[in-house]
């Protein structure tokens, strides 16, 4: 997702691709456990698992075992060289879970925007951890207000903002969103800046260093 301040003309299902050092910041900060598996819902090309599974790499952790969800069948071919199980095709909001407990220990996402709250909501019961990448408005509005008093999140702020497009930076400012076991419920922390150098946009297929 974007913000809309840039420009009147948004890309399909509000699809913009994360870059991989957003990622890194959260994941220098947070401890996420890995055994049961992480799910992407809103994968598309695979930045985010791919930029995960290369911040563990460097690390020297084991991978993640994970379940990729994405509506645009364009990237089912991309998604497939990954080697991840995958749904492509049909769009996560609809489909029908029945555990009555979390299955992941992490459901990470950079959600469409206009979904976003959809997307909360449906996660909050499939995991230990829900993590997504959102505007810092998102706190705000009325909209969301119940959300917010029920289930209140851990917010860590990017204090650099991400290019999207490669087009130059978003107009807006953008957080990680933490609900569950690692991301004590109300906090709010600004993370460590990234480097100009290294504020690289996603590349399709690939963790942008």
């Amino acid at each position: 997702m974007s913000a809309t301040g840039r420009s009147d003309v948004r890309e399909p299902n509000d699809f913009y691709a994360t870059p991989a050092w957003c990622v890194d910041r959260l994941l220098d900060r947070l401890w996420f456990p890995c055994d049961r598996g992480w799910l992407e819902p809103a994968a598309g090309h695979g930045a985010v698992n791919l930029a995960v599974d290369a911040w563990r790499a460097r690390k020297g952790l084991k991978r993640v075992g994970w379940k990729q969800y994405e509506l645009q069948s364009e990237f089912n071919d991309v998604l497939r060289e990954q080697g991840h199980q995958r749904c492509v095709g049909i769009s996560f909001l609809d489909f029908a879970f029945t555990n009555k407990w979390p299955i992941y220990d992490v459901v990470i996402t950079n959600p469409p925007y206009s979904l976003a709250q959809e997307f909360v909501e449906r996660c909050l019961p499939l995991a230990y951890n829900v993590v997504m990448l959102l505007r810092l408005g998102f706190l705000a509005t009325e909209k969301r207000s119940q959300l917010m008093r029920e289930h209140p999140p851990a917010v860590y702020v990017l204090p650099n903002r991400p290019s999207f497009t490669g087009g130059g930076t978003d107009a807006s400012d953008y957080a990680w969103f933490v609900w569950g076991e690692s991301g004590n419920a109300g906090r709010f922390e600004i993370l460590s800046s990234t480097s100009s150098e290294n504020r690289k946009p996603a590349v399709k297929g690939c963790a942008s260093p």
